[in-house]
């Protein structure tokens, strides 16, 4: 009889358990890094895992800009991440982009985003090897501009 109890038990555990599948409950809008935040607030990472460190620090290292896009679900959770271009090219892998947590994995519904309207998010950085730091060009600036201006940090 206690051997059912505890098979019952970990049943029930095991069906609430779920995992969350893309939901698109529209066609995700095309924004940039500061329309996203329109929609979508990150849930903010409390620790990140060391190899999220060390990818992160051999970019700051070598330098160099990286565009990239993803989608953010009906469930704030961010998908289909996909590397546009690179400069140097290949200085990530799509895999390594997502263990860095360059990414938020998760986020919340803005105020203004009671529909949980999904976006795909353009995005560029910018790693400087000579300070160290990262830069988020302006949305208004245009890719090839980003690309001149930044190419010598």
């Amino acid at each position: 009889m206690k051997n059912i109890g505890i098979l019952l038990f970990f049943s029930i555990f095991l069906s609430s358990c779920k995992t969350l599948e893309p939901l698109y409950l529209s066609e995700p809008l095309r924004v940039t890094y500061k329309e996203k935040l329109q929609y979508w607030q990150p849930i903010e990472i409390s620790r990140l895992p060391r190899n999220a460190e060390r990818i992160r620090s051999r970019l700051y290292e070598s330098g160099g800009i990286l565009f990239f896009s993803y989608k953010i679900d009906s469930n704030g959770v961010a998908r289909e991440i996909n590397i546009e271009k690179t400069m140097p090219e290949n200085i990530i892998t799509s895999e390594e982009l997502i263990e860095s947590m360059l990414i938020y994995p998760k986020f919340k519904p803005s105020r203004e985003n009671h529909v949980k309207q999904p976006v795909k998010v353009y995005e560029r950085m910018v790693f400087s090897s000579k300070n160290k730091s990262l830069v988020i060009p302006p949305d208004e600036m245009s890719d090839e501009t980003v690309l001149i201006e930044f190419s010598s940090w």
